[in-house]
């Protein structure tokens, strides 16, 4: 037994030996098979059991280390094939946990990082892409400010991103267009609704994209001025406007009902007539501290704040009711007709000399005269008044009317008489503080040049209901359709002074015609017409790049569709309306200052604007000066300065007649006689028209 065991050990040895060389030689796995097969064949052996562990432990270790090697790369080579960088990034982060090399770990950490990299750049460049998108879409559903927002957005993304900058550059002008339309839309429903203060709202915000905007300019100092606006209160038969209520200073009006009544002159002539309509006529003369109300300041002979205002000009006159009218509301003020004072200062149309009677020594208890006036003006209503409750309508201060001076036998018309045509003098009634007895007779008229100035002359308004910037001018309109109509004023046949310089002439017209009060409007040519693309759009504006031939084309459907006669003024017509019943260089005045006033030039517009929106002439006729030159006509040829009667130019020509200036000339060419040609086939987008009815 002894040797038995000993040749067991001493083959267990040799067993252990070969296991150990096999290790020796990277044979882990064969080296365990032969140590434990040793182990089995010979004795307990705790080195021989312990060296089996630990190379059982070591090959274990090598035998996993060489899988994951394997694995770590087999998920590099798959993570490296992948082309979704999303999908790589899981392969690379997985292969990491296989990685037991430093190398191995660095190489995963690189590609990691690598693809995190790709993958902010991809995930931002989605996300800017959609920002861009929903920006794109935003603007086609006119959502500016969500438009606004993701373009912002997209412009985080990639800082300073030309494409971007560039969509928010356009949105803001698309922005801008779209308020400027919204603005416009509302300005033009707040001026209808006279919603003064949103008026002033829509024209700031114009404004506030365009700031030299004509149209919100005016419009502004429209919606200030009206801001200011007053509303005369009817209390029975009376009418009352204040003007500034902190100061008591108000208009005082006594209502007139229609009524047929005879007027006189001073020579003993009367006339049967008819006024067919209600007014209102002031209580006394317009006094200082009123006139300043309005315009701020006078010139008058002698002041005082309840003295009559004197020394102003029939045009001086004009000026104060223009600017009354314009914070008046639903009324329109004016100065009184020949047959109005006639039938106001009789008390209600009697036919008496005076105002109270015919008994010439009362005149002392009714009027300032030269017998009691001490050669100056006095506060108004401290005489008696007439019947009417009408003070001082006898002495004090000569009182303008409307009416250019006529011989009363003259007169044609008996219904609503007024001598709106155009003449050398207008009428004054009523005698002043120097007057005597018999020149303060009601029937007593004199007269002065319009622009004519005593220390005298005052005057007194009159009142009517609605807002007409020419109360005393007929008009008619005509239904185009489609809540479009074309107006038209009466020009009184008469002579008057047209041309300038050496071409400066006088011209006899001997039969009234009716002029339309404005510029032909889109709105009014596409009625009669049809559609037509104009440069500048707007149904309210002027029709342009029209030539004379289309002009006479639009007269004769026009006719044909209404049933009148309209056609082109004569250029002689022309003018005369354009003057409006002045002899000024332009129907506001002789200097340049107030052009702006009335004309749209250059100098205060961009392009043609809506009609009607400045100051009308005297005979209600709006833009004949300025926005768009008007075909008229006559050909061109010179003017002399020889008189002429009924005038409509040569016969034949190469070049036709425009008148009026337009938006893109300077004041000077807006004047009332200043001359233009064009080639009658031209269509420029500064010529427009506007027709008469004979």
């Amino acid at each position: 037994p002894r040797v038995a065991a000993l040749e067991a050990e001493a083959k267990q040895r040799a067993g252990w030996a070969r296991a150990k060389t096999l290790d020796a030689d990277g044979r882990a796995a064969e080296a365990l098979v032969e140590a434990k097969r040793a182990a089995a064949e010979g004795p307990d052996n705790a080195e021989l059991a312990a060296w089996i562990a630990r190379t059982s432990s070591s090959l274990e270790a090598a035998t996993t280390l060489a899988e994951r090697k394997r694995r770590f790369a087999e998920a590099s080579a798959r993570a490296d094939a992948e082309p979704d960088p999303a999908s790589a990034l899981v392969l690379w982060e997985a292969a990491l946990q296989l990685a037991d090399t430093e190398l191995d770990r660095l190489h995963a950490g690189e590609r990691i990082r690598a693809l995190t990299r790709q993958m902010q750049d991809s995930d931002r460049a989605r996300l800017y892409d959609a920002a861009i998108q929903e920006g794109d879409a935003a603007v086609a559903a006119q959502d500016f400010d969500r438009a606004e927002k993701r373009f912002r957005d997209a412009l985080a993304l990639r800082d300073g991103d030309a494409v971007a900058t560039a969509r928010l550059k356009d949105l803001a002008v698309q922005r801008a267009r779209r308020d400027l339309a919204d603005a416009t839309a509302r300005l033009e429903s707040a001026r209808n609704a006279k919603d003064w203060p949103g008026l002033q709202r829509a024209a700031e915000q114009i404004l506030a994209v365009r700031p030299e905007d004509p149209g919100a300019l005016t419009a502004l100092a429209e919606a200030k001025q009206r801001q200011f606006s007053i509303t005369p209160v009817e209390k029975g038969n009376r009418v009352e406007v204040v003007l500034d209520a902190a100061n008591g200073v108000k208009l005082e009006f006594v209502t007139l009902k229609p009524v047929q009544i005879t007027i006189f002159d001073g020579a003993g002539v009367s006339k049967r007539v008819k006024i067919t309509k209600e007014f209102a006529i002031m209580t006394t003369e317009v006094t200082q501290e009123q006139w300043n109300s309005i315009l701020g300041g006078n010139r008058s002979h002698f002041p005082g704040a309840r003295h009559p205002v004197d020394s102003v000009t029939w045009y001086d006159v004009q000026d104060f009711l223009w600017k009354l009218n314009e914070r008046l509301d639903g009324w329109t003020a004016a100065l009184p007709t020949d047959a109005q004072w006639q039938y106001a200062c009789r008390g209600g149309g009697k036919g008496e000399k005076y105002g109270f009677g015919d008994d010439e020594t009362m005149l002392g208890e009714h009027a300032w005269m030269s017998e009691n006036s001490q050669g100056m003006a006095h506060d108004v209503g401290l005489k008696k008044p007439n019947g009417l409750g009408l003070f001082d309508m006898h002495g004090n201060a000569w009182e303008w009317c409307w009416d250019a001076y006529v011989e009363l036998g003259e007169i044609r018309e008996t219904t609503d008489p007024a001598e709106s045509v155009w003449g050398k003098d207008r009428l004054l009634h009523g005698g002043g503080s120097n007057a005597s007895p018999a020149d303060c007779r009601t029937a007593f008229r004199t007269r002065n040049q319009p622009h004519g100035v005593l220390w005298e002359y005052g005057f007194r308004p009159i009142l009517v209901k609605g807002e007409d910037p020419a109360p005393h001018v007929l008009k008619q309109s005509f239904d185009l359709g489609r809540g479009v109509s074309i107006t038209f004023r009466r020009v009184r046949a008469g002579t008057s002074p047209i041309g300038a310089g050496d071409e400066r002439h006088m011209v006899t017209l001997t039969k009234d015609f009716w002029v339309q009060t404005t510029e032909t409007t889109q709105a009014q040519w596409e009625a009669v017409m049809g559609k037509r693309e104009f440069a500048s759009r707007g149904a309210d504006k002027p029709v342009e790049s029209v030539s004379w031939d289309d002009a006479v084309e639009f007269a004769k459907k026009l006719s044909s569709r209404c049933r009148i006669r309209a056609g082109l003024p004569t250029e002689a017509e022309w003018e005369v309306a354009c003057r409006g019943m002045t002899d000024m260089t332009w129907s506001i005045g002789d200097g340049a200052a107030r052009v702006d006033e009335i004309a749209w030039t250059v100098v205060n517009a961009k392009g043609s604007q809506p009609v009607g929106r400045l100051r009308p002439n005297l005979l209600g006729l709006y833009d004949m000066s300025g926005n768009v030159w008007e075909w008229v006509a006559d050909w061109h040829e010179p003017w002399t300065a020889d008189p002429v009667t009924d005038p409509v130019g040569p016969r034949t020509g190469t070049e036709r007649i425009i008148r009026g200036g337009c938006f893109t000339d300077n004041r000077e060419l807006a004047a009332s006689g200043y001359r233009m040609k064009a080639s009658p086939g031209a269509r420029q987008l500064n010529i427009g028209f506007r027709v008469v009815l004979r």
